[in-house]
């Protein structure tokens, strides 16, 4: 199984539970960096494939329950992720907050068992 197949076996598990995870505690699963440079450029590239997966297969992000664990957008995707599915916009940490609750309650509703 590939790195990828394994992000998304843990992310698709995540979804059928209603459950988010953070950065941290998913490259910790993956047996990756856990923390700083390699942390984000590995993971990033791997949410990156699962978003293109997901979006050639016309299913919602998967790469959305995936958090960051602290600070100002704790509880909310990395900038990688907003650039990704909004590219060239700019929202706040509220808009932010009301999208996710958006795209979570589409993944939750996709994968629900």
């Amino acid at each position: 199984m590939t790195i990828k197949q394994t992000a998304l076996r843990l992310l698709i598990e995540k979804a059928q539970n209603q459950e988010t995870t953070t950065y941290e505690d998913l490259a910790i699963a993956l047996g990756l960096p856990s923390t700083g440079n390699a942390l984000g450029k590995v993971l990033g590239k791997i949410l990156g494939e699962v978003n293109t997966w997901a979006m050639v297969r016309g299913q919602p992000y998967l790469s959305s329950l995936v958090v960051r664990k602290s600070g100002e957008d704790q509880g909310l995707p990395g900038q990688g992720f907003w650039d990704l599915v909004l590219p060239g916009q700019r929202l706040t940490s509220h808009q932010k907050r009301n999208m996710l609750l958006m795209l979570h309650s589409q993944v939750y509703n996709f994968y629900a068992m």
